[in-house]
């Protein structure tokens, strides 16, 4: 099976299994708090899937990277201004389900301005 999308679109593993799915085809803020909300529902329940649409075991560190890696993604999909409105909506996402440390902080702070 090919590498598929976990959270976004039509085709995306959270549509085939779930019938719901973040919107768009590209990380916005729109997308971000959509992928942010879905990720919520995964750690209250413990799991996710990987991108062959396989149940994997959902974590605080794995909500963390993926989060994290929203800003990256916004980055190269829409530039360095969305980027920084991404990281501050991860940044607070972080802080609210007690996922933020001193060395995240750091890692959305170069994310967000390099």
């Amino acid at each position: 099976m090919s590498k598929r999308n976990i959270y976004q679109g039509p085709t995306s593993c959270w549509a085939q299994h779930e019938r719901v799915s973040a919107p768009g085809s590209g990380i916005d803020e729109r997308a971000a708090r959509a992928i942010l909300h879905l990720m919520e529902v995964e750690l209250r329940r413990g799991w996710t899937y990987d991108h062959s649409c396989r149940r994997v075991k959902m974590t605080p560190a794995l909500a963390k990277k993926r989060a994290i890696y929203l800003i990256a993604l916004a980055k190269r999909h829409y530039g360095a201004a969305t980027a920084r409105r991404i990281a501050e909506i991860v940044y607070s996402w972080l802080e609210r389900h007690g996922l933020m440390s001193r060395v995240t902080k750091r890692r959305i702070a170069t994310y967000a301005t390099a």
